[in-house]
């Protein structure tokens, strides 16, 4: 919860938060948390979302990739390819 929510489980110390897509790419799952609150989303058929994919795209380019961590573009890439219609 502490310095390590600021990594893949959270966007900065202190906020934890996680996304999951399901091992067929169908249904997306996520979960942050806010000052008084926590909120919670499913979305199934993500790869019909333009501003989904529009952000895959991106990520796949590399935008994300840090030295210390294994590649999100290629996860990326892969869900894109998958789900390409």
């Amino acid at each position: 919860m502490g310095e390590g929510a600021a990594g893949p489980l959270g966007s900065a110390p202190l906020r934890p938060e996680f996304s999951m897509l399901s091992l067929d790419g169908n249904v997306l799952c996520f979960a942050s948390t806010w000052q008084h609150s926590i909120s919670t989303s499913v979305l199934t058929a993500p790869h019909r979302s333009r501003v989904l994919r529009r952000f895959a795209e991106w990520v796949a380019q590399g935008a994300m990739d840090r030295a210390d961590a294994p590649p999100l573009s290629t996860a990326a890439r892969r869900w894109l390819d998958a789900s390409a219609g």
